[in-house]
């Protein structure tokens, strides 16, 4: 059985959470980069984040989310992810980045902080 595919080609629904990543792997020219990122989106397959590093749709790079602080039956998640989309942010200076994780699934489940 397949999953329903979202508007925009997605599989999963990806959710607004801010959290701290670790990309790391080459750039178009070649040049190593390890930076610390925050996710605009996290869905289990996949983030989205904003970079001014180089990098173009079919890349591949490192990811690493650190575990939640406080919770000793959380892990670190590590997937090595290809860049499935990238295009120029609004500020002009950056590239929203999309990856689709390869390795394993994101399986963390986060509450909205918004108040109803």
């Amino acid at each position: 059985m397949s999953t329903p595919e979202q508007p925009g080609g997605r599989v999963q629904k990806r959710g607004a959470v801010g959290l701290a990543m670790q990309v790391s792997g080459k750039e178009v020219d070649g040049m190593p980069f390890d930076d610390t990122v925050y996710s605009g989106n996290v869905s289990r397959t996949g983030a989205s984040f904003h970079t001014q590093r180089r990098l173009e749709v079919g890349m591949d790079v490192d990811v690493v989310i650190p575990r939640r602080p406080g919770d000793p039956h959380d892990a670190d998640f590590a997937s090595r992810a290809r860049v499935v989309r990238a295009q120029p942010a609004e500020d002009g200076r950056e590239i929203l980045v999309g990856v689709q994780f390869l390795d394993r699934r994101f399986h963390r489940v986060y509450v909205s902080e918004s108040t109803s």
